[in-house]
Formats: structure tokens, sequence, C-alpha cells
């Protein structure tokens, strides 16, 4: 892998930086060593998390999906009650109207279909439908299939580590389970 820091460009072997002296000099003294910033966790999480997030969304669309229909019909699977649309904009964190564009492609899709809610005639459960389920089993493959990808040089224990590690880090960062937080619009400031 050719990695850049600075105006270098190092061959990295075996996934790991190697140890380079930095550069010292008035201009340099007090700037962080861009080694330091290419091996950082902040760097490498992201740098690895934009990669597998790019992958997945490549190998989705092969089946017409995209990764914000995989998370509305995944959530809906995973739901041990009815959902409406208001719920899934909710545990998404997603605008309603964004949820309502992708029911209405799901609809399109065959994928999930609306039921009029028993308890409020204005408000519809949406429900997956068998073609919903048959396509998300194939992107639940993809899951497998890109996990596999990503662990192919480490070890079972490696990896059983790497997940643990990650769900300690997701828990500590109030991040919820199964939802992306770049599946909801980004807010202005």
């Amino acid at each position: 892998m050719l990695v850049t820091l600075g105006d270098n460009h190092l061959l990295v072997k075996g996934g790991r930086l190697p140890v380079v002296p930095s550069r010292s000099g008035p201009d340099r003294a007090d700037r962080p060593d861009a080694q330091t910033y290419a091996s950082s966790l902040a760097f490498l999480s992201s740098q690895i998390g934009a990669r597998s997030a790019e992958l997945f969304a490549d190998r989705l669309s092969g089946l017409g999906m995209s990764p914000r229909e995989f998370a509305v019909l995944s959530n809906l699977d995973n739901s041990r009650q009815p959902l409406n649309q208001q719920a899934i904009a909710e545990a998404l964190g997603m605008h309603r109207n964004n949820v309502v564009a992708l029911v209405d492609a799901l609809e399109d899709k065959g994928w999930l279909r609306r039921h009029r809610a028993s308890d409020d005639r204005r408000a519809f459960t949406l429900r997956p439908t068998a073609a919903g389920l048959r396509v998300l089993r194939r992107a639940h493959g993809i899951v497998a299939d890109l996990d596999a990808v990503l662990a192919a040089d480490l070890s079972d224990t490696q990896v059983t580590q790497l997940r643990n590690l990650l769900l300690d880090v997701a828990a500590h960062l109030g991040l919820a389970a199964g939802v992306h937080p770049h599946l909801a619009a980004r807010r202005r400031r």
C-alpha cells in the first residue's frame, strides 16, 4: 500500500507504518507530526469506515439497493412490532420527509407495503414483502462477504477482539446499534 505523509510516499508492507524520523526545524516545531496523524485512531477508523461504506454501497447497488434502503428494510425486519414511518425516521435519525421518499421507492420496487394502522387510520405501518425479505437476505450476504474482506489478514481471535473493541468505542460514543450516523442528513450549524 502506498501512503503519503507530507511530501513523502512510503510503501507500507503488512499494513504497518514504518518509523520515520520527524524533520526538525522551525516550520515543523509547532505542527503535529504527519505520521502521528496517519496512525491515529481518529484517522484510521475514518479511513477504514469510509472505504467500508464505499464497498458496501457498491455491492448493494448490484442488488438495486442503496444503504438507506437497506437500513429501512433491516430495521423493519429486526423490529418485534410493526413500525410506522415516524418510528423508522426516529430510529434511523432521518427526517420524516426523507423516509417518505425511501418508503415510496421501496414500495415501487415491491420490497415493502404500507398498511393502515389498526389504532390510527391516518397512520401506516410498514412491512417488508416476501421479495423485500429475499433481497434483504442477499444484502446480509454482502455484509458477511465484506466482513471477510476486511478481516482477511486477521485471525479469528483478532476479529473477535477488534469487533468487541469497536462495540466498546461505539457504546462510549453513544452510537445506536445498527444505525449508521451518515444516514441522517447533515445538520446545519
